[in-house]
Order: structure tokens, then sequence, then C-alpha cells
């Protein structure tokens, strides 16, 4: 893996300013001077996305400002200008009515980013800090991501080595696959939104596959549309799991084909240490590239299932009747010591604790819990959902998610809220601190577990 300084190194020799008509100019003060426009870095179909700085803080930050550049969709004869002078995006045109209809757009924006946000909190690069009106749109600020693309690693190194491309495509197919399972899927795989990191690639954007007709791409360049799948390009396409496949498929014909000097990927595949997986990667790749949808594989877990042949014993495993009557045996009698623990603590001291005995459960629930005050705590291993008993009427607050990565992630409860549903929240693999804060008496309290969630 490349070291820190050196990514961070290539980052600041790679950034380019790119220059648009509409964007806002250098210097351009924010939020009454709360923030700078340092330069454009990215153009999205309705957004324009500049390298910032907080001046209270001094810290780099990403600006994302909503500005349509094909329009206001069905108002056709509506137009976009920003005022030379003032900066203020100014909209022409628009019926009565419209103003109303332009001010959802604006929250639409803000709300899709934070919905974004949700989705990939566990493993993003970058988290949102503020959002705010001003010059007439919506802006959203985020922390700068400090990590170059994979595209620009491509453009630096002549020839990557070959465990290191085994490591990183086994680490991008099991993201994909964690992601396809809970639903989610990234229309816009390209070398420009993988970015590459001391512990592998990492992609971004995410979307949800609820909403197909929301993300065709109609403005992705030569270069990015390459890796496109047929169906995303065209309009009546169905976009799906299927799709993230094939613009995998492209990116590992590209690494692979750096591991030689001519960069030729027949030549690299020949070449590869290990006949075994070079077999596997080329069938791989040739059924991800199918053209038509329908033959191409399904998604991220038939295609990890695939590449490492043994994962698939493991997705058909059926366990024998006599295992699974002794496992239904024992969960009832979990449950009712659980259960007769919960009762018999309420007179407990608040010193006291439980612990729940970790067990292997899916992805999308809790492993283990760590009770660390005397608030009761279970969990549903089919739903995911934490469930706590209030004592002495208690008024729940807020709950705090930090992960391995550092990242909080933070949302409000009602007062007589006793579940959270852990599995809704999109975490991936990986152990959590939960902090609930609670008022008791009059006083906020908080309690503090830890749970891990694994496959």
């Amino acid at each position: 893996m490349y070291s820190r300084n050196y990514l961070h190194g290539l980052k600041r020799s790679k950034e380019k300013e790119i220059y648009y008509e509409g964007g806002l100019r250098p210097l351009t003060g924010l939020k009454h001077g709360h923030y700078e426009i340092i330069h454009l870095e990215k153009m999205g179909k309705d957004y324009l996305e500049y390298k910032g700085l907080d001046l209270n803080t001094g810290d780099f930050i990403t600006i994302k400002e909503f500005y349509p550049r094909q329009g206001l969709g069905d108002h056709a004869q509506s137009s976009l200008k920003r005022h030379p002078v003032t900066g203020v995006l100014e909209v022409h045109g628009l019926a009565t009515g419209c103003p109303k209809a332009f001010e959802s757009l604006l929250d639409a924006f803000v709300h899709d980013a934070k919905c974004k946000e949700r989705m990939t909190y566990h493993r993003s690069l970058t988290r949102i800090l503020d959002d705010f009106r001003d010059l007439g749109t919506a802006f959203v600020v985020s922390t700068y991501n400090p990590w170059p693309t994979l595209e620009m690693v491509f453009e630096d190194q002549e020839i990557l080595e070959q465990d290191l491309v085994h490591d990183w495509i086994q680490g991008l197919i099991k993201d994909l696959s964690a992601s396809h399972r809970r639903g989610i899927i990234h229309p816009r795989i390209n070398p420009r939104n993988l970015f590459v990191t001391p512990t592998g690639l990492y992609l971004e954007e995410y979307e949800s596959c609820r909403r197909p007709r929301d993300i065709k791409i109609f403005d992705g360049d030569a270069y990015e549309n390459q890796y496109y799948a047929p169906e995303v390009k065209v309009s009546q396409g169905q976009i799906g799991p299927w799709s993230d496949v094939y613009a995998i498929g492209k990116i590992m014909i590209d690494l692979i084909s750096k591991t030689v000097s001519d960069g030729n990927y027949m030549t690299a595949l020949d070449t590869l240490a290990t006949p075994s997986l070079a077999s596997n990667y080329g069938r791989v790749i040739q059924e991800a590239l199918s053209y038509e949808s329908d033959d191409r594989i399904k998604d991220g877990q038939d295609m990890l299932a695939l590449l490492y042949p043994r994962l698939r014993e493991k997705r058909t495993f059926r366990p024998s009747q006599s295992l699974v009557v002794t496992i239904l045996l024992l969960a009832l009698i979990s449950s009712s010591l659980v259960v007769w623990r919960s009762l018999a603590r309420t007179q407990d001291d608040p010193g006291d604790y439980m612990v729940l005995n970790e067990e292997e459960a899916p992805l999308s629930s809790v492993k283990a819990i760590t009770l660390l005050t005397s608030n009761k705590v279970s969990f549903d291993r089919n739903s995911g959902q934490i469930e706590w008993l209030r004592l002495n009427g208690c008024q729940m607050s807020t709950y705090t998610i930090r992960s391995d990565y550092g990242f909080v992630l933070e949302g409000k409860l009602r007062p007589d809220q006793e579940y959270l549903d852990i599995g809704s929240l999109g975490l991936s693999q990986g152990t959590y601190e939960l902090v609930l804060t609670y008022q008791d008496q009059g006083k906020e309290q908080k309690q503090v577990m830890t749970f891990t969630l694994g496959p």
C-alpha cells in the first residue's frame, strides 16, 4: 500500500482548477465571510463543487453549490444567470408559482446530500459540516477529501505491483457486495470516483437502487462514459447492481493491465503469479462486460462468489435439521435468561452492568453488546434493532455512534423511544460505540455501549 505522505502529495500535485463561466470566482465569500472559495474542482449535472477554506478554523473544505447547468427540467422557458458583480444566481423566465418549485429543488438538493451521507457514513471519506442558503442558491459544506483518485495514481505510476492489484480488486468487490446487500448502487464508477488511501480503494457518491430514474447519466465525458454500462447511457435502460458490475469489470482490466510495462491486458493476465486466480479474473471480467444486462453477473455478491469460489459454499450452506432444533432451543433458553435478568435488574445499583455473549450474526445485525450502565439493553438479530428499558420515567434525547474510522453519526430520539434500528443505518462490518443521552430526574445522563457488526 502507498504511504499517507505520498498520497497526500500526489493529490496536491494533481489538483486541477476548472474554469466555468457560471462558477463562483476565487476569494468569493459565503455565509457572511465564514467560508471562502479557492477554486472550482468538479462539475455535476446539478451542482458545482469547489475547494474552499473555512476562515474560522483555517481548514480546507469542499463546498457544493446547487447549480443545474442544463436548466430546471420541465421549466423549459427558464434560464439561470449569475450576476457578474454580486455573484447571485438569478432565475429568469419562471411562470407564476415556479419560484416555490425552485425552492423545493434547493431543499431537495440539501436533503439528497444528507441521505447519501447516511448511506455511506461508516466508510465515507468526508462528512457534512454545514448547509446554508446564499447568493440565491443552496450550498453544502463537507470536510475536504485529501486522497487522490485512481486516475491520478494511474497517471503517476507506470507499473503497479501484482499483490497491490489483488488487494485492491478483492477489497473493491467486497465493498460492492456489501453495498448491494443493503440495496445501494454506485452509478458513476470510474477512476475519477475511486479514491486511493493507505488501506485500499474507496467508492463515493452512492445512490439508492429505489430511484433508478433519477440517476441517469447525461453529463459524462468520453473518459467516464467508457466505464458506464450500455443501459446507463440510454433513456430507457434499466439501471441496477448489474450496472455496477459492468463498471467494476472495466476497472479490473485497467488494474491488471497496469502490472506490465506495455499495458496489455492479455499479457498481464498471462503473467499473473497465480494461474487459478488469473483464470477467475478472465472469466469474471468476461461475464461482467456482457452487453445485455440479463447476460451479466447479477450483483456484487455473485461477482465475489465467482472470483473466490469458496465463498459460494458459505452462501449455500444448509444446516442439518438436528442443528436447527438445537439452535432454536438454545435461542429460547437465552431469550428467557435475558428477560429474567432484565426484570431482576430493576432494583440494581447504577454501577452494575451486564454482558451479552458474542454470537455470529448477519451483516445488518448486532453481534455483541456490552452494557455499561443500569439501563437494560437487548437486541433482535433479525431486525438489527437495539432495544432498551427506560427506568424511572427517564426521557430519551439523542444518540451518537462512533466508528473505528473516527466518524460520528448523530440523531434525535423521541422522549419515549426504546429502540434504535441499527439495520437501517447502513453500517458496515466493524466495532462501534453507541452513546444514548437521556434526562433522568432533570439531569442529563449518558449510557455508553459497544457493538460489533460481522458477517
